[in-house]
């Protein structure tokens, strides 16, 4: 597996329990504060390899980014992917158990690819069991939401991207969520194409009741054999060889086990 190429960076994967994939390019170019270009906080909870990181840096030109992960070789490559990118002045990437993570601010914006497979059989691979599932030993969905709530800032926002039929369970942990609780400001549900279910929920998520609204992206047009118009548009700054090299087959692949 080489380096991963994009428009203005590229990264390597080898090493990360969790490579480059489609929930973190969508997280990555979805997440974010509406109409600003002020400096702002973020912190990506889980980074993986750093794409997530990097696609906010990217995204945001006046953003300082800190990257956290509790597996030490995803955190030795996401820095070094870090380190060769046009942003290295301002990535810091920390190898931390999130619910003991502690910061010198409140962050403006937190993002995350979370674990999420709850029944699902696990890997023999023990650090991509903890990548991918959410259990006690890993970072159950009330101990995000609980430490998200108490790092972000007064009208900062938590952006997720989880599997669809977890979207309501979450919302009603957000809203438990301690010391603050957490409300539905911005949802985009995630369709491989018209006539199918919604495979996975983006969720941006507030101490304001400020709902944005509700909307559907779909990746594929009615036929299933090109990309639709909306999902181009939203990815474009990134990547044209995401949609040929990587994409399809991977997505197609999460659809399925979706299902």
């Amino acid at each position: 597996m080489g380096p991963f190429c994009f428009k203005q960076f590229s990264l390597n994967h080898e090493r990360s329990a969790m490579p480059v994939n489609t929930d973190g390019v969508l997280l990555g170019a979805w997440a974010g504060l509406c109409g600003t270009d002020a400096s702002l906080r973020i912190l990506d909870v889980g980074t993986g390899c750093g794409i997530v990181a990097l696609m906010m840096a990217q995204r945001f030109p006046e953003a300082t980014i800190d990257a956290l992960d509790i597996d030490l070789p995803s955190v030795e490559e996401a820095a070094e992917n870090a380190v060769s990118s046009p942003w290295s002045s301002r990535i810091a990437v920390y190898c931390s158990d999130f619910r003991n993570f502690e910061a010198e601010h409140p962050y403006d914006l937190i993002v995350s690819n979370p674990p999420f497979f709850l029944d699902s059989l696990k890997t023999p691979d023990a650090r991509r069991t903890n990548a991918r599932h959410s259990h006690s030993g890993s970072l159950p969905h009330g101990a995000l939401l609980r430490r998200a709530a108490a790092l972000l800032g007064s009208s900062g926002q938590f952006a997720v991207i989880l599997p669809a039929d977890q979207a309501e369970s979450f919302l009603e942990m957000a809203a438990l969520a301690k010391p603050f609780p957490l409300y539905l400001n911005r949802r985009t549900n995630v369709y491989s194409h018209k006539g199918k279910p919604a495979f996975r929920v983006l969720l941006s998520l507030g101490r304001a009741k400020e709902k944005q609204g509700e909307d559907a992206l779909f990746i594929y047009n009615e036929t299933g054999a090109e990309y639709n118009p909306v999902y181009i548009q939203l990815v474009k700054d990134f990547s044209e060889i995401f949609f040929s090299m990587y994409s399809r087959n991977n997505l197609l692949l999460k659809c399925s086990s979706a299902r």
